[in-house]
């Protein structure tokens, strides 16, 4: 990304970020062959908590040479009670009541760069659907204008955690599944976890899975369903048992799964946690 586009997602002037990277060395974007800057979605992350903890009265020459990792940290620790999730979630709201798709599309770029796609699914998008399922002649627009705005900045999000040459798990859902937003979430977390993680946006009847993940290569898989039809989780299980080189694992309502031998996971982290224990398939050539 070019610095004007960063200087917008970021909420910075161009002058800040060059001042930022001269004066601090606070930054250290990559240059193109013409001597340009070039921002990666980790330096873009990097901003984005610089400017915060900045703005909270922490000087930026004392924030300036920690890691990432080490400002998030910081982000954490300056809040309490979960404040930080709750004003996010608020603000995105706010952004989807007042139909606004670029402040929304920002909010959600601010957000999900600076935590885990767990700690995104689990703690803001869950807070933000809640508080949305309280209006119920809005909710469906609401959830739609949700899904998209996610769609539209996915790239970037996918850039933080991409590697070249990881092996393939996908994101799906079957016919009927809403759950876009879920989907995409959990293709974010497969990738965090060290798999390329690919989200399938239309909705794949069980019978075609099975063809789709032969042609991608795919070593796993993450299927969204309702865990409490009884036909949809026959289906699972018989996919399951049809693909025993696939590792599958299923997330939906309902717990008629527990009893049928499929894998679920109830929350992102419970994802998170079962995609890190699994171990890394030798990428295809």
């Amino acid at each position: 990304m070019n610095i004007k586009a960063v200087a917008r997602m970021t909420n910075l002037s161009v002058d800040t970020i060059r001042a930022w990277e001269r004066r601090y060395r606070a930054i250290k974007p990559d240059r193109t062959d013409n001597g340009r800057r070039a921002f990666s979605s980790e330096d873009v992350e990097r901003l984005i908590l610089l400017r915060k903890i900045s703005a909270a009265g922490m000087s930026i020459s004392r924030i300036a040479a920690l890691s990432n990792a080490q400002l998030r940290d910081l982000m954490r620790l300056a809040t309490q009670n979960g404040d930080a999730d709750d004003a996010g979630a608020l603000r995105i709201v706010k952004a989807i009541r007042s139909r606004n798709v670029t402040r929304l599309s920002e909010e959600l770029l601010h957000t999900a760069l600076i935590c885990s796609p767990a700690e995104f699914g689990d703690d803001i998008i869950a807070a933000v659907v809640t508080e949305l399922e309280r209006d119920a002649d809005t909710f469906r627009t609401s959830e739609l204008l949700l899904a998209c705005s996610l769609a539209s900045i996915s790239s970037t999000l996918f850039a933080k955690y991409r590697r070249r040459g990881a092996p393939v798990f996908v994101s799906l859902g079957l016919p009927g599944s809403r759950c876009a937003t879920a989907r995409l979430i959990a293709a974010l977390v497969a990738s965090q976890a060290g798999f390329d993680g690919v989200d399938i946006g239309t909705p794949i009847p069980a019978r075609a899975i099975a063809q789709l993940l032969r042609d991608l290569n795919a070593v796993g898989a993450v299927v969204t369903a309702d865990l409490s039809a009884a036909e949809e989780v026959a289906a699972l299980a018989g996919l399951q048992h049809g693909l025993p080189q696939i590792d599958f694992v299923f997330m939906g309502c309902g717990d008629r799964a527990i009893h049928s031998g499929l894998i679920t996971a109830r929350s992102f982290r419970e994802l998170s946690a079962f995609l890190e224990a699994l171990p890394r398939h030798a990428a295809a050539s």
